[in-house]
């Protein structure tokens, strides 16, 4: 239950410093232009990031090993495929939670 619980945390971490990241982009937007939503920029860049997220998460998530035996090697070491496949797993996974914050900043922008 405790590696459920870590993997939600990173994923939903890594969505956040995302999010973070788009808002610092939005308010320097508002700097230089003067006249425009933060709401509605950050709500569209964690979109884009959102779709580069699904299609690198796929990506990687295609190289899964399909039979557990061939996923470590003999001593008992991930193997790079899947390695990288977990990787695809977590950013499938923050995929989710970045297209919720989106979906959050949209609605701000329409009430605020």
């Amino acid at each position: 239950m405790a590696e459920k619980s870590r993997f939600l945390f990173e994923i939903m971490a890594i969505a956040a410093i995302f999010a973070v990241v788009d808002i610092l982009i939005a308010f320097l937007t508002l700097v230089v232009l003067g006249d425009v939503s933060v709401f509605y920029i950050v709500s569209n860049l964690l979109f884009f990031e959102f779709a580069g997220m699904l299609v690198v998460g796929g990506c990687l998530m295609a190289r899964q090993p399909l039979e557990d035996d061939k996923r470590y090697d003999d001593d008992g070491v991930p193997v790079a495929s899947w390695r990288a496949a977990l990787i695809g797993r977590k950013i499938l996974g923050a995929s989710i939670f970045t297209i919720i914050l989106s979906i959050l900043f949209l609605i701000l922008g329409n009430y605020i």
